[in-house]
């Protein structure tokens, strides 16, 4: 069989699946399509239960691919004396892993903001030059520059950890300190039984993310959830409140896919210049974390930047915010303060 068959074989099953997604969402009332959060592009408004107002909105930020839309939420009123808390997702996730977890606490005394990153949520990815640590980096810097953020405090979940220390090695001035929530810093592969393949065509990602991809997300949901919140159960209200349901977008699929390809090299590359990290570090990992490992991150980090602070919480899994959201606010206010407490001696 050769190249032009399989080619052939590949897009008939492409366009099987999409005739099938279409009469499923027929039937269905596209009853698979996330319903709170919104469907595509809709932005929900605020829920319950964040306890302080909270504004979402959206700002347009330059990338070498073309204009990202990104969508974000704030709440607490500005201080000067404090730094504001800057909150960044992981793989797969959005604004909603923080926005009713550890953003209502924060927010009783801090600024906080906490972003889609694009393609997440309702943030777009354009269709190149967003997806790298150091990319999605800049495009952080580009929106808190709109929304006149200045000197915050960075706080990474997973994947958004590998961001925040790319902004932290990109842009060591700009940062008050640095949080890694469950944290991937150094090139890691998936444990069982998370597949740990990567896609790296992007049009087969596209074609997998517009056709099978939803279906795929749902067939193969629980195992995700149990990985990911494993020991820990993942709450009730999980798909709609903690945004779970943006998992079976192919805008977020396909965004997830991307991040998924360029992770490992990207942490790779990056992490032979984490003996130059400056700011302030915490980091907090839970030591029944299923994804990422205290022992293949936390000791080697510190290892190269002494300065770093390493905490762990026993028996606790990879969804820090929602297993142990009292303990992250800690590690954040914790750190927060001694910035604030530095720039008072500074004067």
């Amino acid at each position: 069989m050769d190249w032009i068959e399989v080619l052939g074989i590949a897009l008939g099953a492409a366009a099987i699946a999409a005739a099938a997604i279409a009469i499923v969402r027929a039937r269905r009332g596209r009853a698979f399509e996330p319903t709170a959060p919104a469907a595509e592009p809709t932005t929900p408004a605020p829920r319950e239960p964040i306890s302080r107002p909270a504004v979402e909105g959206e700002i347009d930020v330059e990338t070498p691919g073309g204009l990202a839309r990104i969508h974000f939420l704030t709440l607490g009123a500005r201080d000067a004396k404090l730094p504001p808390i800057v909150l960044i997702h992981g793989l797969g996730g959005s604004i909603r892993h923080f926005a009713d977890t550890i953003a209502p606490q924060l927010g009783a005394d801090h600024h906080v903001v906490a972003f889609d990153r694009p393609g997440y949520g309702h943030s777009t990815r354009p269709s190149r030059g967003a997806a790298s640590l150091s990319e999605q980096a800049a495009v952080l810097r580009q929106a808190l520059a709109r929304l006149e953020i200045e000197r915050p405090v960075l706080v990474g979940h997973s994947f958004g950890g590998g961001v925040a220390l790319a902004f932290a090695l990109a842009y060591p001035e700009t940062v008050s300190g640095v949080v890694l929530l469950a944290p991937a810093i150094y090139p890691f592969r998936m444990k069982p039984p998370l597949p740990d393949q990567t896609v790296d065509s992007p049009a087969a990602r596209r074609m997998i993310a517009w056709t099978v991809g939803p279906m795929m997300a749902r067939k193969n949901a629980d195992m995700f959830l149990e990985a990911a919140f494993g020991p820990q159960s993942p709450p009730s209200d999980y798909e709609t409140v903690g945004g779970g349901a943006f998992a079976a977008r192919p805008s977020q699929i396909e965004a997830t896919m991307e991040d998924g390809a360029i992770l490992r090299p990207d942490l790779a590359a990056q992490s032979v210049r984490y003996g130059e990290l400056a700011p302030p570090i915490s980091i907090l990992f839970g030591l029944a974390d299923r994804i990422v490992t205290f022992e293949e991150h936390g000791p080697p980090l510190k290892a190269v930047a002494p300065h770093v602070e390493l905490h762990t919480l026993e028996g606790v899994g990879h969804m820090l915010p929602f297993a142990a959201p009292d303990a992250c606010v800690a590690r954040i206010r914790a750190v927060a303060g001694s910035a604030a407490a530095l720039k008072r001696w500074r004067g």
